[in-house]
């Protein structure tokens, strides 16, 4: 089930993450926009260590 437009399979980022990260775990991965969350899921399926964040900072329109 999709949650989001440009949610990825979770299958396909494992691959991706496994193939461009050391194997022994020992690497942290971020999402800056979480979104949906597929692309934090896989690292923790691989037990990297996963760094998050989905701030919105909204700044007031310039004059």
């Amino acid at each position: 089930m999709r949650f989001n437009s440009c949610q990825k399979p979770i299958a396909v980022l494992e691959k991706i993450i496994a193939i461009h990260t050391n194997t022994n775990n020992d690497e942290t991965e971020l999402d800056c926009c979480m979104g949906s969350g597929s692309t934090g899921q896989a690292p923790i399926k691989l037990k990297r260590t996963l760094l998050v964040s989905n701030w919105i900072i909204l700044l007031p329109p310039s004059n």
